[in-house]
Order: structure tokens, then C-alpha cells, then sequence
């Protein structure tokens, strides 16, 4: 029994003495190529992870660097939104209390920054409103049939709507046209105590106060949204001064 023992102890301290025999006896050229693979393998993880990386770093850099641009002391956003290049922001609101209450969405067609020679002749670019009374919008009855005119109404009266919480109508400056249309003939000499604001072809694309509550957006070439647009800018950079100047609450 103990001579079993012996010669199957001797037989494990041989197998032993051979598998060390066959590591050390290991060729170079396994050994470098086993290297190699691991290398390889690890730089294709890198790729993959760097890869990855782009597909999601490169759109986030895109808008946020390269389209991105601040204004009236807003940030702006460049985007595309079923081929059309809109320019994007968000206009902070707060309640009574100098409370956060959200914000306000508003894209815009126009680059705001290209709209800086729109000349603005306003005391210190000062809009202000009738807030108890109706704003009206007065469009001119002889107006050129323009491809942003319905645009350039609808965007100004929802943003004064809905951002300037004001009760706004649609009118014609034209007695004849506005009896033809169901709308009101509305000019600043027939309703001065509410705001009116005129839209009216010109020689020049300017925004002018022409009395207490009358505003005249003056546009050529068709260039009416451009005339609205400077207008809202126009209201949203004194609201932002107003508003960088409160004690915000948190």
C-alpha cells in the first residue's frame, strides 16, 4: 500500500516538473502575439467608447457652442425645424413676489442679432401699454400682399397674449376696409387711450412712437416680420433690464 502510494506521489511530482518545463519552455513568439491581441482588443474598446462619445458629444457641442449665442441678456439657440431655420429662447418669468414661476418659450425666424439695424425711435426704447384697455393691432388696408403678413400678426398677438397678458384685437386703419373685413377701424387719432400698434409699408424698415399710446412697425420690401420681431426684441430687452434689477427669490 505505501509502495502504491510512493510511485503515485512520484508520478504527480513528474507531471509537476513538466508543466513548469513546458511554461518555461513557452516559445517567445506565443507569448508576443497573446501581447499584441490584448492590445488590439483594447484599442478597439477605446475606438468604440470614442465612438460612442461622438455620437453623443457632438450634437450637445453643436447646439450648445456653435449655435448657441447670448443677446439682450438671453441665451439664444439656432435650430432647424422641418427645414426652416429658427432662432430659439426662453424668457424667465417670476410672480408678484419676485418668485420663479417657469418661463416663456418664443422662437424667432430672424437672427435677432442681424435685426441691430432696425432703426427704434423710442425714448429709451420704452414700450409701454394700456394694460385695462384693448391693444390694437391696425393693419394697413392697402397693405402688398406679403408671404409673413398672417405670420408676423398671429406671432405678435400671441406673444402679447400670452407673455404680455393683454387683451389684443385686429383692425384696419381704413373706415371702407374695415366695414368690408368685420373688423374694427381703429387709428391712434380715433382710440388714444388705447395702444395702438400701426402696420404700414414705408421706404425703411423702423419702429417709431408717433404719439402717448401709438406705435407705427414701418417695413419694405415685405419685410413686416422682420419690423414685428424688432418690436418683441424690443420688449423682451427692457423686460430682461427690469428683471436682471429684482431681488429674485429662490
Amino acid at each position: 500500500m505505501a509502495r502504491k502510494k510512493e510511485v503515485k506521489a512520484n508520478k504527480n511530482t513528474e507531471e509537476s516538473k513538466e508543466t513548469e518545463t513546458n511554461k518555461e519552455t513557452e516559445k517567445p513568439e506565443e507569448s508576443s502575439l497573446k501581447q499584441k491581441q490584448n492590445r488590439q482588443i483594447i484599442w478597439a474598446l477605446v475606438l468604440m467608447a470614442g465612438i460612442i462619445i461622438i455620437i453623443f458629444l457632438v450634437p450637445y457641442i453643436k447646439q450648445n457652442v456653435f449655435n448657441k449665442f447670448e443677446y439682450i441678456g438671453l441665451d439664444f439657440y439656432k435650430t432647424n425645424v422641418n427645414g426652416i431655420t429658427l432662432y430659439y429662447t426662453k424668457i424667465p418669468l417670476v410672480n408678484q413676489y419676485n418668485f420663479p414661476i417657469g418661463d416663456y418659450s418664443i422662437y424667432f425666424r430672424n437672427n435677432p442679432e442681424e435685426l441691430e439695424n432696425i432703426s427704434v425711435d423710442i425714448i429709451e426704447k420704452k414700450i409701454e401699454f394700456q394694460k385695462n384697455n384693448t391693444v390694437y393691432i391696425s393693419v394697413q388696408y392697402d397693405a402688398p400682399v406679403c408671404e409673413d403678413n398672417i405670420v408676423s400678426v398671429v406671432g405678435l398677438t400671441q406673444f402679447l397674449d400670452r407673455f404680455g397678458t393683454l387683451k389684443v384685437k385686429g383692425a384696419m386703419n381704413d373706415v371702407v376696409y374695415a366695414s368690408n373685413t368685420q373688423l374694427d377701424y381703429i387709428t391712434c387719432k380715433t382710440n388714444p387711450d388705447n395702444t395702438v400698434i400701426l402696420l404700414k409699408t414705408g421706404n425703411e424698415t423702423m419702429i417709431s412712437k408717433t404719439g402717448r399710446n401709438c406705435y407705427e412697425l414701418q417695413y419694405k420690401d415685405c419685410e413686416i416680420n422682420k419690423a414685428v420681431e424688432k418690436f418683441i426684441l424690443t420688449i423682451i430687452e427692457n423686460y430682461m433690464k427690469k428683471y436682471n434689477e429684482l431681488d429674485i427669490k429662490k
